[in-house]
Order: structure tokens, then sequence, then C-alpha cells
């Protein structure tokens, strides 16, 4: 494939192997432009219609212009005809790449990834476009301005290209799917055996509970995780958004308790003469990454 010229780009270099296909670096040969093009393998073309299908789900997705998408520039087929898609090229590393390094993520690593990987995958939903195969070497970290770091969601209809059929792929498959590398990332390891089954099956199979692994996460987050990998899908958050907003609570929940155990009986300083009296409408705030005591008079 080097030196070969697709999409008007050039390919130069070899990135890496995925499950379904091999990834390339591109260049305009004179604007400079740099892409990635993913060839699919030959064992995922046979299906005609699984292919179209495919490529539809990722231009649906990039249609969608999110923060946390990765862009697809263009798709295709080769000469020999093997399909290809051609996207924005980041500089980071992968979510798999990042735990293989690091094993574990803290709690508040975990919820920026989450928070973003929620925001493309809700987006996402609401146009009825489903990922199918939310996995650590799906999600890429990217390097952003300022030291920062950007979450991009890659490889929307895997799991339509390979025909699973196994199980029901809707919106509260990725909710189960995020539940599993929340408990990935902060246990080190995947949540379920390796024996396949179904979803019920699996989650009945729950190799441990996250804090007998971790003991530094908060009994209220993994509130949220097991919740997010509850067998029955009813018995999940019903959209991404309600996911992260169980997670933010959880979060204030964590950052209160330290100020609740100081001060358990915290009420308003009292009013002094005639001065209106003053109502515990508001006993803390978080401000600057820190909780404060605040008491407002009644309005």
């Amino acid at each position: 494939m080097i030196g070969n010229v697709v999409n008007k780009y050039e390919i130069r270099a070899l990135i890496g192997y995925g499950g379904v296909g091999t990834v390339y670096l591109a260049e305009h040969p004179t604007r400079g432009y740099t892409a990635a093009i993913k060839v699919l393998r030959r064992a995922f073309v046979a299906d005609e219609a699984l292919v179209a299908d495919f490529l539809d789900e990722a231009l649906a997705a990039n249609d969608l212009e999110h923060p946390n998408i990765v862009a697809v520039m263009a798709v295709g087929r080769l000469g020999d005809g093997l399909p290809y898609i051609m996207t924005e090229l980041l500089d980071g590393e992968t979510l798999g790449q990042r735990l293989r390094r690091q094993k574990r993520l803290t709690v508040r690593q975990m919820i920026r990834i989450v928070e973003q990987t929620a925001a493309a995958l809700g987006a996402a939903h609401a146009r009825g476009v489903v990922h199918g195969d939310l996995k650590p070497e799906n999600l890429f970290l990217a390097r952003a301005p300022m030291n920062g770091e950007r979450v991009k969601v890659m490889d929307f209809g895997i799991a339509r290209l390979r025909g699973d059929r196994e199980r029901q792929i809707d919106g509260r498959s990725d909710i189960q799917a995020l539940g599993k590398l929340m408990y990935q990332m902060l246990c080190g390891r995947v949540p379920f055996p390796a024996a396949r089954g179904s979803e019920q099956v699996m989650v009945s199979q729950l190799l441990e509970p996250p804090r007998s692994l971790n003991p530094d996460i908060p009994p209220e987050i993994e509130a949220v995780i097991l919740r997010a990998l509850a067998g029955d899908p009813a018995n999940r958050f019903a959209t991404m958004a309600e996911l992260v907003a169980a997670l933010h609570e959880a979060d204030r929940g964590v950052a209160l308790a330290p100020v609740l155990r100081l001060f358990p009986a915290a009420m308003p300083l009292s009013p002094a003469n005639d001065t209106p009296p003053l109502a515990p409408t508001t006993l803390f705030r978080r401000q600057g990454g820190r909780w404060w005591m605040v008491r407002s008079p009644q309005s």
C-alpha cells in the first residue's frame, strides 16, 4: 500500500493493525495535509450489504460534526474493491494503550473520559446512530492545546459490519459497554469472564465488585457503574445524559462527604437583633475545586 494514492492522498507509512482493518498514514502531496486511512480486511467484505451499511453508518456518525467523534473525510473502495475510510489524523493514544501503560486510572481521569464519550454517544443516539462496539481501542485520547486531552470516539458501525445478531444492539447496549469501560478504567480488568453468552448471563458472571479490586473507588461511583452494567436493559440508565448526571451527583456526594463529617450539624449563624432570619437554603458551594460553607439570607 505504501506509495498508493487514495482520494488524492499518498500513503506514506503503516500506523497499525486494528480488529477489522489496517491503518495507514497518508499525506496530500502539495498541501501537506495528513489523514489516516483504514483499509478493511477481506474477511469482512464478502457481504456487500453489510459493508454498505457500515460505510453509511460511518458517514452518519460524521454528519453529527461532534467534537468527540473522529471526523470522517471520505469513504470509498480501492482498485481491488477493498473498502476504506479516511479520517482525520489524531495525535495521542487509544484508551487501550493508556490502560496497558497505567493499568488503572483515577476516578477523576475516568470521569473526564466518560463525560466526553457519553456526549458523543448521546448525540449519535439522538440521530438514531448506535456504536455497538465500544471498547478501549475505539476511544482515542487526542492531545489538545494547553496540555489538554480530547476523547475521540472511533469505528461506529463495526458491530453491523461483523453481522452481530447475537444481541439486540441499541442505545442501552452502548450504555452497558460504557459501564464496562468505567469498570476497566478503575479496576484494571474487564468485569466479565471471556466466555461468550447473553448480556444477562455475562452480568451474572461479574468477576468481582469494583471496590473489591480497587478500594479507592467510592461506593457512590461503584453504584453508578453497577447500574450501567445491569443485565436487564430496563434497569440501566435510559440515556447517556442520565448516566452522566448520576456520575456527577455521585462525584458531588464524594466531594461533600468530608465536609459533612466535619460539620454534621452545620446551620446558619443566628440572626442578631431584628435582622431578617437566615434560612439554611444553601450550606455548601463548590468553587475552585473545593467546597465552601455559605449562608444566604431568606429572600
